[in-house]
């Protein structure tokens, strides 16, 4: 019985890895485009990201372009990458 039941769930393992899984969008990229990026990111250029800033805005706006170009899907219930979060100015 114990045998069965090894042997059932190493079938039951080895037969459901396909299901469910996403296709990722087929991109790669190099350390030097990474470095690039965060560069880009960390520059004066866009004055700290300090949250409601001009510079956070367009941080905001090169990921979202970014994740976009890459396939990514909006999450669910949402027309676009970005999260809505209410403070006090």
């Amino acid at each position: 019985m114990f045998r069965f039941i090894v042997l059932s769930l190493m079938a039951f393992a080895v037969a459901t890895p396909g299901f469910g899984q996403a296709e990722l969008p087929e991109f790669k990229l190099d350390s030097a485009e990474i470095k690039v990026k965060m560069e880009f990111l960390a520059s004066d250029e866009l004055r700290g990201r300090r949250t409601g800033s001009v510079g956070n805005d367009m941080a905001a706006a090169y990921i979202a372009a970014h994740l976009r170009a890459y396939g990514y899907q909006t999450p669910q219930g949402q027309s676009d990458y970005y999260q809505r979060i209410p403070f006090a100015a």
